[in-house]
């Protein structure tokens, strides 16, 4: 991770960005890493001032049931309440309809076994069974169109100008990755979203010689960039027009632990939902570049949702770490202002 003083540079250069002189200002970024992240977030800054203004009737996505955005229509705000698509439940109770289940918060599904929470692990720590049927999962919603459904909204400006370089980063990608995890569950409800721990890779010396480019596992890219073996070889973009592209270990930085110490330790809320959230998401795709570094191809990857299952982990540990004692549940007194 950049040092203060770096993030405090680019910090000043940032804000120092108008339509006028975006285009040079990240030349005087200190390091070529932050170069790159201050080039995304212009890039981010444009592309939003170009959306169309939006209608009253139009929202950000995830955002109402049957706002259509170019070929697909975007399921609504997360809800339990009358809910139109698995996609909007926040509990098992809710799922337990869409999963062709009975018996609610208690779920029992036709095969007889019960649809219990989602528990994610390392990609690595998976047993070699539980990977073998997440990789067939998501080979299935690429098949059927799920994946491609839910990855378009990421890349969509114009319904999701909020979801980065600023507060709403990690709140917008938990839900936009439990929607997926909840697409792979409907193939396999026993499975859940993995997690990719790049602290694991960034203590290695070269991390591009970690065993998760390895043939076996999330595979290595040819001349072109375009990866041609492990489990997601061959895989297509969203769009379908090439194989999904990548290159490991160019420039940037992976999460070390202190850096991860460091968040978690911190009360300040402004490191977690300020801009140093996305910034120190974009270190890592500038490891693992391509389509991984521009905003619209990200998803191209699949790695890309197991990295934001990560990063939601680091969230929930700084909540869990930030939680006082005795206010995980309401009073039961009466409130009054008397």
């Amino acid at each position: 991770m950049v040092e203060f003083e770096q993030l405090l540079c680019l910090v000043i250069l940032l804000l120092s960005i108008s339509p006028s002189n975006s285009q040079g200002i990240c030349t005087r970024a200190p390091t070529p890493a932050l170069r790159i992240i201050c080039q995304q977030i212009t890039n981010w800054d444009a592309n939003t001032r170009n959306v169309r203004p939006t209608t009253r009737t139009s929202v950000s996505a995830p955002g109402p049931a049957g706002l259509a955005v170019g070929t697909f229509t975007v399921s609504a705000v997360a809800s339990s309440t009358s809910p139109t698509t698995a996609y909007e439940c926040m509990d098992i109770a809710c799922l337990c309809g869409f999963f062709g289940g009975t018996g609610g918060s208690n779920c029992v599904l036709a095969n007889g076994r019960t649809l219990t929470k989602a528990l994610r692990k390392e990609y690595r720590v998976l047993t070699d069974d539980e990977r073998q049927r997440y990789h067939t999962a998501m080979w299935t919603i690429k098949g059927n169109g799920d994946y491609d459904t839910i990855a378009r909204i990421h890349s969509q400006f114009s319904t999701s100008p909020g979801a980065h370089s600023g507060p709403a980063f990690l709140p917008w990608h938990r839900e936009f990755i439990k929607r997926l995890e909840i697409a792979i569950r409907r193939v396999d409800p026993t499975l859940a979203l993995p997690y990719w721990d790049s602290t694991m890779d960034g203590a290695l010396p070269s991390p591009a010689d970690s065993v998760l480019w390895g043939n076996e596992l999330m595979g290595t890219q040819d001349s072109t960039g375009a990866v041609r073996t492990g489990a997601f070889r061959n895989w297509p973009t969203v769009d379908g027009s090439r194989v999904f592209t990548r290159s490991i270990g160019t420039t940037g930085n992976l999460l070390q632990e202190r850096d991860i110490a460091t968040v978690v330790g911190s009360s300040d809320i402004r490191l977690l939902l300020a801009f140093t959230a996305p910034q120190a998401v974009c270190g890592l795709f500038s490891v693992a570049y391509r389509d991984m570094l521009v905003t619209t191809t990200a998803t191209n990857d699949p790695i890309f949702f197991n990295h934001h299952s990560m990063i939601d982990l680091i969230w929930e540990l700084w909540r869990l770490a930030q939680q006082v004692c005795g206010t995980t549940t309401f009073t039961k007194k009466q409130i009054s202002s008397k």
